[in-house]
């Protein structure tokens, strides 16, 4: 389960991008993922085992088919009419990858209503509900603590520990190099609950989670 081919720790490797995105490439993937992974992270630390904080090496090939070789080029998924690639694109500027690059990703993208913009096959946005409680809980992260609702019995924050930031800053545009999902926030606005916010799809397909229009 953890140290098995395609165990946990071999989907951390393989299955998390650079910019943290996972490579399915679904925003609601990439928030179950970051979940589970950590449920899992919790399950494992009386057992000895710290996979929470672990830094392991990223694996650098395009494919991420199970039965891709070194030095393969990539290959459509599915029939070649389909057009879509089981690939990740985009830059490496780290050599290892970790649970929390995936909450790390989601961070930047949310919206002042607590929502994130959905990509590829996910709803257009998704409310993070109470998903940050446990990723508060593992890591006792501040950003991660400031969209943790504090009511989730199962792993119980104080939120009383927040520090407010000023309401009236601005939100910054933002970007994903491996996703290829640029957000884009408009900076002549009076607050956030008035910028605008665009978003641009256009890296990895995330196989078929992706759109057959690419």
């Amino acid at each position: 389960f953890v140290n098995g081919p395609c165990g946990m720790k071999w989907q951390i490797r393989r299955g998390i991008m650079d910019d943290g995105w996972y490579w399915e490439m679904s925003t609601n993937y990439s928030i179950w993922c970051a979940s589970m992974m950590t449920k899992a992270g919790l399950a494992l630390r009386p057992w000895g085992m710290e996979l929470l904080k672990a830094r392991l090496p990223g694996v650098y090939h395009k494919s991420v088919g199970v039965q891709s070789q070194p030095g393969e080029a990539d290959k459509a998924w599915g029939p070649p009419e389909h057009g879509m690639y089981i690939s990740v694109w985009g830059p490496n500027k780290r050599n290892y990858r970790q649970i929390r690059d995936l909450w790390d990703a989601l961070v930047p993208q949310i919206m002042p209503d607590a929502t994130i913009p959905g990509i590829n096959d996910a709803f257009p946005l998704i409310k993070i509900g109470n998903g940050f409680d446990v990723a508060a809980y593992a890591y006792g992260d501040s950003d991660y603590l400031k969209y943790a609702t504090g009511e989730n019995l199962l792993y119980p924050v104080d939120r009383s520990e927040v520090e407010d930031k000023d309401e009236e800053e601005l939100l910054p545009s933002t970007r994903a190099d491996n996703a290829g999902m640029a957000l884009l926030r408009s900076q002549g606005s009076k607050s956030p609950q008035d910028q605008y916010h665009a978003v641009l799809s256009y890296g990895s397909h995330g196989a078929h989670h992706g759109h057959w229009d690419r």
